[in-house]
């Protein structure tokens, strides 16, 4: 039987290579009629005009249909980032893309952390940690040929004082981790929180390392206002889904929406619960 430690370690692994995902239910539907190919809208939006070096940088995507009729494309994360002096940072990861089908004025969202796929990767021969330099760039989505967000501004910069120290603690746990040494890893990772409680990087340092419910109650409670906290609902909806407990699914997703009400914690929740079916608790 894994040891809770093991589970961290692991649920750390798995999120550093793919993050958590927004998933279509039409995604994948290969060999079926999908109709005609959808015309659609792009955007993007950026919670954040300023990120110190190593943060996470989280944006959500939307896919608009502006059609009066079902259609299919292709959903993938194809960002144009580029820096003051010209520079682009292309994608470094392969996207597996498959045909979606969204419905008539439909909207389909999907947010992820910037750094999961973009950036100058580490000095490692896996290559899935990176990170943006200091510096200021403009971002767009580039969704289809012609079809584009608007463009945003955002700057990078370098920590300072116990922010560093935090940041350095994060770039320690990558190090170990390339290291394979996956428990002092993922205890450097905790240390972020338990040190500096303030810091820009506590959020994503527990949202790394949670793997109970406790402990990504734990996230929501002490940064509710931060993306890792959204993220922290769909973890929890994960461990019921895992547990086949629907009746614990339908009530921690109700007990959030109660406690957080309007906010993007009582929208993730709802979203959640609109998502549910029997067959994942059979």
């Amino acid at each position: 039987m894994f040891s809770n430690k093991i589970l961290k370690v692991t649920f750390f692994i798995i999120t550093s290579f793919v993050g958590l995902t927004y998933l279509s239910p039409a995604v994948g539907q290969r060999g079926r009629d999908l109709g005609k190919p959808a015309k659609l809208g792009a955007e993007l939006k950026i919670y954040k005009t300023e990120y110190q070096l190593r943060e996470p940088i989280w944006v959500e995507l939307k896919a608009i249909n502006i059609r009066d009729e079902k259609g299919y494309f292709y959903f993938y994360t194809s960002l144009h980032i580029e820096d003051s002096k010209g520079q682009t940072y292309p994608c470094q990861v392969y996207n597996t893309m498959f045909p979606t089908t969204i419905e008539p004025q439909e909207t389909l969202e999907y947010e992820f952390n910037v750094l999961n796929e973009y950036g100058i990767p580490e000095e490692d021969k896996f290559r899935i940690f990176r990170y943006l330099p200091p510096e200021k760039y403009t971002i767009y989505y580039h969704l289809q040929k012609n079809v584009k967000s608007g463009i945003y501004n955002f700057k990078v910069v370098q920590p300072e004082g116990e922010e560093l120290k935090a940041m350095n603690l994060l770039k320690e746990s990558y190090d170990l981790f390339i290291e394979r040494k996956w428990e002092e890893s993922t205890n450097k990772m905790r240390e972020i929180f338990e040190k500096y409680p303030k810091s820009r990087y506590a959020p994503f340092s527990l949202l790394r390392t949670a793997n109970t419910l406790q402990e990504f109650y734990e996230l929501i409670e002490n940064y509710p206002n931060s993306r890792e906290a959204v993220r922290a609902v769909s973890g929890i909806a994960d461990i019921f889904r895992r547990k086949k407990d629907k009746a614990g699914y339908i009530d921690s997703m109700n007990g959030l929406i109660k406690k957080f009400p309007n906010t993007d914690i009582s929208k993730e929740a709802g979203k959640q619960k609109k998502q549910i079916k029997d067959k994942y608790f059979e």
